[in-house]
Parts: structure tokens; C-alpha cells; sequence
């Protein structure tokens, strides 16, 4: 799989021999593998090369030009979730203010025609384009008979009476419901980041922790203590990860805190990986150190026991 990053001239790169899955892909959830497969399956049988067309930030947190729509991938993550396709492009776009007013056939006869040459798109039911999303699915088919080129529109996959959606998955993860969350995404929901040094909190009561610094723009789970295993150059460890303000500390800034069971390396400035599994209990205030060293464990032996 290709990678590239806007700006770069594709003029002629692809004329007349390209199929485009449109799209954010955030999470690239379950009904965005179905997109995918789909688009690189009739790819394959129409002889074209296929690309996934997406942008390096949300438009909408652009247009708002402040975080509107926390995102549940990086774009680092999403080029690692796009290698299980058999893709030949992964195009990020760069969403800008010119961007941003672009109409809707000008999206599609200044980019996908001019730009790409395409002859196929694949996009999900929903999907909108050009300014102010004023372009839909039927706009969509009717400029792709002007153009000349196919549109196949993917119907909704559903979970639980729910359509499959990063919305879903987003409101699933702010309230703990890690389960439902991790069905819509096909894998388990993971943070990346930077081990940073902390208080040294978790060293001064026997539970050593590493305290990872993940993206801003990132969802973050709802507040609480999570089964979790950890990815440490290569090996996945059981742990278990607090997320909020340790309040027992009387702390005002949330952090990500993983304890991994039976490590013992130094992590600072190096990258790791927890992934999701279950919420265990909520935040709370303890009397004293002693009565949160407890707890925690309880905790530690509650992770050590459990199959996961």
C-alpha cells in the first residue's frame, strides 16, 4: 500500500484507471471494512487501481476551528488498520478554509475527475461532500452518469438495532460500554502514546504505573479503572489502566495510567500501545494511600485472574 500525504501533484498518477472509496474512516470500524473490501474487490475485477480517499483532520473540527469531533483513530493508527486491506493507495487530502467552500460539483469535477480520473466510487449510504455538505449519495450517482464514471453506495451494516457508526463508537467509549464499542470496531479500542514522567504516585504505593501522554484530539474512554493489556515493543501484557484525575490526590488534569502486570522496564519516552477490554469500576476518593493501595490490589488481582 501506497501513503500519501497532500500536497502532491496526481495529475496523470491515476487517469482512467482508479476506483475511490470516499470517506473520513474514523476508527475504520466494521462498515468502513465492508466499504473497503468492497472497493478493492471490484477493483481487482475491473482491472483499476484502488485508493482510499480521506482527509488528515475532521473537516468539521477545521470549519469550527476547535475540537468538535474528538477522533477515535491517528492518522498513524488508521495506516496501520489500512494495511489489512489489500489497498493500493491510502490518499490523505488536506482539508483547508479553500477546501472547505469547495461546491459539491466542483469537489467532484476538480478532484475526483481532473485530479484522479476516477471511474469508480464507493461510498457508504450517508456519505456527504462539497460545501456544507450539500452533496449526497443521489448527487453523487447523477454527477457520476454526467462524468462518466460508477458509484456503488454500501447499505448499512447494524449492531444491535444501530447503524455501525463512529458516532456510535465515540458515545460507546465516553460511557464505558468498551464491549459495544469494540463489536462496531472489530478489534479492540487502543491509545497510543508517549510513557511521560508522572508524580510517581503508583511507585510510592507499591503499583507502578506508566503514564501515557495520547493526542489531544483523541476520545477518551469514560473515567474509571479498565482491564487492558498493553503493547510493549512487540508483547502484549495484561494491565490495567486508570483514566481521570486521582482524586484522592485532589489532582484537576486527566491522565492515562497503565499498570503492566509482571514488567518491570524502564518506558519513559518510549511509544506503547493499551488496548480496551473492560470498565471495572468508576473514579473514586479514598480515605488515605493505604485504602487506595488496597483496592488496587484488588484490582491488580482481579486482572491477573480474569481470562481476557
Amino acid at each position: 500500500m501506497n501513503i500519501i500525504f497532500e500536497p502532491i501533484n496526481t495529475i496523470g498518477q491515476f487517469q482512467k484507471q482508479c476506483g475511490i472509496g470516499l470517506g473520513n474512516f474514523d476508527g475504520v470500524h466494521i462498515g468502513h471494512a465492508k466499504l473497503i473490501n468492497t472497493l478493492v474487490k471490484e477493483c481487482k475485477s475491473r482491472g483499476l487501481k484502488s485508493i482510499v480517499y480521506t482527509f488528515d483532520k475532521h473537516p468539521e473540527n477545521i470549519i469550527r476551528r476547535k475540537l468538535i469531533t474528538p477522533q477515535i483513530t491517528t492518522n498513524k493508527k488508521k495506516i496501520e488498520l489500512m494495511y489489512n486491506f489489500e489497498l493500493d493507495y491510502l490518499y490523505f487530502a488536506s482539508f483547508d478554509e479553500y477546501f472547505s467552500r469547495l461546491h459539491a460539483e466542483d469537489f467532484v469535477k476538480k478532484v475526483l475527475v481532473d485530479k484522479f480520473g476516477i471511474s469508480l466510487a464507493v461510498v457508504g449510504h450517508d456519505y456527504r461532500f462539497g460545501f456544507r455538505g450539500t452533496g449526497d449519495v443521489k448527487l453523487l450517482e447523477k454527477l457520476g452518469e454526467k462524468y462518466g464514471f460508477k458509484v456503488i453506495v454500501i447499505q448499512p451494516v447494524i449492531y444491535e438495532d444501530n447503524i455501525v457508526s463512529s458516532t456510535y463508537i465515540r458515545k460507546y467509549l465516553i460511557h464505558g460500554e468498551i464491549s459495544n464499542a469494540t463489536k462496531m470496531l472489530g478489534r479492540n479500542y487502543s491509545i497510543q502514546g508517549l510513557v511521560i514522567h508522572g508524580r510517581k504516585l503508583g511507585t510510592r504505593i507499591g503499583v507502578p504505573t506508566a503514564n501515557l501522554l495520547p493526542e489531544k484530539y483523541l476520545v477518551l474512554p469514560r473515567n474509571g479503572v479498565y482491564l487492558t493489556k498493553t503493547l510493549v515493543n512487540g508483547t502484549l501484557y495484561k494491565s490495567i489502566t486508570n483514566i481521570g484525575k486521582n482524586p484522592t490526590f485532589n489532582l484537576d488534569t486527566i491522565s492515562v495510567e497503565t499498570h503492566i502486570i509482571d514488567f518491570e522496564e524502564d518506558l519513559y519516552s518510549q511509544m506503547i500501545e493499551v488496548f480496551f477490554y473492560k470498565w471495572i469500576r468508576g473514579e473514586r476518593k479514598f480515605k488515605g494511600i493505604e485504602e487506595l493501595k488496597l483496592q488496587l490490589i484488588k484490582d491488580k488481582n482481579f486482572c491477573i485472574n480474569s481470562y481476557y
